[in-house]
């Protein structure tokens, strides 16, 4: 997420909210905040939307969910929609790197299995 492009007090503010919002989305009982997280996991799974770079991704995310989102979460600012934007894509790439690596080991262990039973 090194390519945004905002200007610096954006990011300031982005990094800030990321802070706040880490705190709400692990902690999950907040039906606002899980309503909206929804909203942008849906968004993030268009088949377009990884490929674009961080901030045109970021905007196009926001601009579909912005309505939703605001009336949602009443006093969401769009420096905490972004950050809620980027905190999705970074789960969203960890749980990607995690099934990789789950099929790299199925892999590993099915060769493992098939080299034993070519010794047996």
């Amino acid at each position: 997420m090194n390519d945004l492009t905002y200007s610096a007090l954006e990011k300031a503010l982005i990094a800030r909210e990321w802070r706040l919002y880490r705190t709400l989305a692990l902690g999950a009982g907040n039906e606002a905040i899980n309503r909206v997280r929804s909203r942008i996991r849906t968004e993030l799974k268009k088949p377009s939307s990884l490929s674009l770079d961080s901030t045109p991704l970021t905007d196009r995310v926001i601009a579909a969910i912005w309505s939703f989102a605001k009336t949602t979460i009443s006093d969401l600012m769009p420096s905490r929609a972004r950050a809620m934007i980027i905190y999705e894509v970074m789960g969203l790439m960890t749980r990607q790197e995690m099934y990789k690596k789950r099929i790299r080991n199925l892999r590993t262990r099915s060769h493992e299995k098939l080299a034993i039973n070519k010794v047996a």
